[in-house]
């Protein structure tokens, strides 16, 4: 199910945190044209694997509306676990995706974040994106061919990279504000509604051996790794 890129000699359920595997493509396009997404494993226990894109897929507002949001209501969350798990996932990838426990995390201004939320694509907070990126460049990340044409993306000037700012899902310093992640790999604060921003999705994956067919839409795992 899962083909690693960085190393072809181990089983999935030996993955490891730095490991760079490919899972699902993104986005929409011909058969035949579509690309793999990468995933980097920030953990994994052998039973699943906790993931994070390794480029921003896509350029998406948090929130459509200029009003209070958290992540259990902005339609960033619901785009993502409805139209980028049918565009980006087969039926079969779609069964190993598991619907875990997402815990609603302060960020830096410690508002109110929400509640917790159960999604099967999320994305990272503030305390998970200092937990698995120790420093600013590994918190960079560079846009895949398909977000840096979509137009408006922000990135930085080639000399510095051209990286981009990505969101998290934890609330900034007011209701309509939410934090991301700068394209120097600091965090910053934005308007829910701002267009310029990214998408780095993140997944839990069930690890499995190819030949498991079992049919079901997802399985529940609370996976706080």
């Amino acid at each position: 199910m899962l083909r690693r890129i960085n190393d072809s000699g181990r089983p999935d359920t030996d993955l490891q945190a730095g490991d760079i595997v490919a899972f699902g493509r993104y986005p929409p396009a011909p058969r035949g044209q579509r690309k793999w997404i990468e995933w980097l494993i920030l953990s994994a226990d052998g039973d699943c694997a906790r993931m994070v894109s390794r480029f921003v897929l896509d350029v998406k507002r948090y929130h459509d509306e200029d009003v209070s949001v958290t992540w259990e209501t902005c339609s960033l969350r619901k785009w993502l676990n409805t139209d980028f798990v049918q565009a980006a996932f087969s039926r079969k990838e779609q069964y190993s995706l598991v619907e875990t426990e997402v815990p609603a995390e302060q960020g830096v201004w410690k508002t109110d974040p929400g509640n917790d939320t159960r999604d099967r694509v999320f994305l990272l907070s503030y305390p998970e994106a200092r937990k698995y990126f120790r420093t600013n460049d590994e918190r960079k990340a560079m846009p895949t061919a398909y977000a840096k044409n979509r137009g408006g993306i922000y990135t930085s000037s080639p000399e510095h990279g051209g990286t981009c700012r990505w969101w998290l899902r934890s609330r900034g310093s007011s209701a309509g504000n939410v934090q991301c992640v700068d394209a120097g790999g600091g965090f910053c604060n934005y308007y829910a509604i701002t267009d310029t921003i990214a998408v780095r999705p993140a997944v839990v994956v069930r690890l499995a051996p190819e030949n498991d067919h079992q049919e079901r839409e997802y399985l529940f795992i609370s996976c706080r790794t």
